[in-house]
């Protein structure tokens, strides 16, 4: 059970009140909270071929299952991260924004766990969790990253598109993908 301004919620239940849901209501967008996603593009010898960091949406489910986690209802960490090649439409160059009430990538192709975490408190409190993708083991143009809650399936707690990036076994390139939260 989850208890929030002494309104219940039991599973996944989403109550309504006010017009608007908890959902809606719990202040994910605050300015003292800074959620951003870095990729990058890097080839054999260490050199950055393409780089994106951006501001990630943390979809709907990722929200309530925070504040499961928070209340002790959910055994669920942020340990994994996923990519896919469903991040852009027509233009490979232009990604589509992600929606909120999205469960998942749109196209994933593989989930590894994060190599590192590494947590910070000087000055801002902030958790970077980082990752690397070998051509080897994705083999594809790769496009949108999401981070994780499970090895497999579960809830996807956020999403971040970027422009296509060629991640083909041919090239030997990597994908290097930080994720940073900071309140």
């Amino acid at each position: 059970m989850i208890v929030i301004d002494n309104v219940n919620f039991k599973n996944d239940e989403v109550k309504h009140y006010q017009g608007a849901s908890m959902i809606d209501k719990l202040d994910i967008d605050s300015p003292d909270l800074l959620y951003n996603a870095t990729v990058r593009l890097v080839d054999s010898q260490n050199d950055i071929i393409a780089s994106h960091t951006g501001h990630n949406l943390i979809l709907n489910n990722g929200k309530l299952e925070l504040l499961k986690r928070l209340c002790g209802d959910s055994a669920n960490t942020l340990g994994w991260c996923a990519v896919g090649t469903g991040g852009v439409g027509v233009d490979p160059f232009t990604p589509i924004d992600p929606i909120a009430t999205q469960i998942s990538l749109n196209a994933e192709v593989l989930r590894l766990p994060f190599a590192s975490k590494i947590y910070g408190a000087s000055g801002a409190v902030t958790v970077t969790l980082s990752t690397v993708f070998l051509s080897t083991q994705v083999n594809n143009i790769v496009s949108e990253a999401g981070l994780c809650m499970a090895s497999n399936g579960g809830i996807v707690f956020a999403r971040y598109t970027y422009p296509s990036m060629y991640l083909k076994a041919d090239r030997g390139y990597s994908l290097e993908v930080d994720w940073t939260i900071q309140f």
